[in-house]
């Protein structure tokens, strides 16, 4: 079951070295895109999940082993992929870590007080992709971001983005 899910993550992406989820390059992916090869590949869309106009949550754990969550997120007036960030259950990031390293080479590793609270960063052309460890929660989280993209929902959405991961993750950066 592992291997098959770590061939199932390879084969999302036919660029080399662009990012893309499913089949859609994320440099100019738009909400109808992404949404549509989602769900094209069998993820559902979480039943009784918080209304936000700005990201969409889909049950994940098909798609990818120990995966439990994805979330995409748009920037609200041109719809455009601002973020996309996979949940797994637990903190062991190995498997996930070597499948990326093969798409997009060496991270960036940033260390933290602890060598199990590493994260790693990949840039590939406008997206940036981290892989990190979130202990409060007892989650490894995958996350892709477009950096303007993701500025200008921010703005937007101001104090209601505020729960979300991506945004602290993007605090940091900045």
């Amino acid at each position: 079951m592992k291997l098959l899910s770590i061939l199932f993550f390879l084969s999302l992406s036919f660029h080399a070295f662009a990012a893309s989820l499913y089949g859609v390059e994320l440099k100019t992916a738009n909400r109808d895109q992404l949404t549509s090869a989602v769900k094209s590949s069998g993820l559902k869309n979480v039943k009784g999940a918080i209304k936000a106009p700005f990201y969409d949550q889909y049950k994940s754990d098909g798609a990818i082993s120990a995966s439990s969550i994805l979330y995409l997120g748009f920037e609200s007036k041109t719809q455009a992929f601002a973020f996309a960030e996979y949940e797994f259950i637990g903190l062991s990031q190995n498997d996930m870590l070597s499948i990326l390293e093969l798409r997009y080479g060496k991270p960036k590793v940033t260390k933290a007080s602890f060598v199990s609270d590493q994260s790693y960063t990949w840039i590939s052309g406008e997206t940036t992709i981290v892989l990190y460890q979130d202990w409060s929660a007892y989650r490894t989280r995958l996350v892709y971001f477009n950096s303007p993209a993701l500025q200008k929902l921010k703005q937007e959405r101001g104090q209601s983005m505020k729960n979300l991961n991506i945004v602290n993750l993007m605090d940091q950066a900045y």
